[in-house]
């Protein structure tokens, strides 16, 4: 549960430092560094010590689930480096902007997505954790509210929500392919029925014979009994 833990903090976090909306700047840069500090630690003791989590399924086939490999740590590493950096480095941008405190809520809750991303174990879970990276880095781009900045929110919007489609488009094919080559490989491993062996059909009995005697003709099996029985 450590991956959970690691990806609902930062964004607790940013929710609840926006809702006390912090005036005075040191205790507000405190209170920031030591929540990403924390996020920090969590994600690497997630890696270190978490296995694989199933948080729900959508089918046997769909679930969202989490699980660090090699290449989800490198990308992990990368967005805990370049967030502190981008910490440090916001506490003397912001002095000359407003809201402030809106801009930091945004900054931990699409870091929180962005541990979504890195940890994820599949490629549905990937596309919802991208797309609430999305949604939750927009804000940061419209922060100054000008026209320039909602146009750039816009375009950003557009090309994000694009490329997760495209993304979800190749996980349903992918998730197709792998449920048709399912199938098919079970249907190989299954033993091939023989085809129905036809036997030509058994004359019928002249009319003078006795009921036993046609019996007999009819049902081989029957004459095959009486033959060892006599024998």
């Amino acid at each position: 549960m450590l991956i959970i833990l690691s990806i609902l903090f930062p964004v607790l976090a940013g929710i609840i430092l926006y809702i006390r909306n912090v005036h005075k700047e040191q205790e507000g840069h405190g209170l920031y560094t030591a929540a990403l500090l924390i996020t920090d630690a969590l994600a690497v003791l997630a890696v270190l010590f978490s296995g694989p989590v199933t948080l729900f399924r959508l089918s046997d086939m769909v679930t969202i689930s989490f699980s660090f490999d090699r290449i989800g740590v490198w990308f992990l590493a990368a967005v805990l480096i370049l967030y502190t950096c981008v910490l440090f480095y916001s506490f003397v941008y912001m002095r000359i902007e407003e809201r402030d405190s809106s801009f930091f809520a945004f900054y931990f809750i699409s870091l929180g997505a962005l541990i979504a991303v890195c940890s994820s174990a599949n490629l549905v879970t990937i596309y919802f954790a991208f797309e609430i990276t999305t949604l939750s880095t927009v804000p940061l781009v419209l922060h100054e509210q000008t026209k320039a900045a909602v146009a750039a929110g816009l375009k950003y919007l557009f090309y994000s929500i694009g490329g997760a489609l495209l993304g979800l488009l190749g996980s349903v094919v992918f998730i197709h392919r792998q449920v048709c080559g399912r199938g098919a490989r079970r249907a190989l491993a299954q033993p091939q029925l023989e085809p129905a062996r036809l036997s030509p059909p058994r004359p019928l009995p002249p009319r003078g014979w006795s009921p036993w005697l046609a019996r007999q003709v009819v049902c081989p099996r029957s004459l095959k009994l009486g033959q060892e029985t006599l024998g």
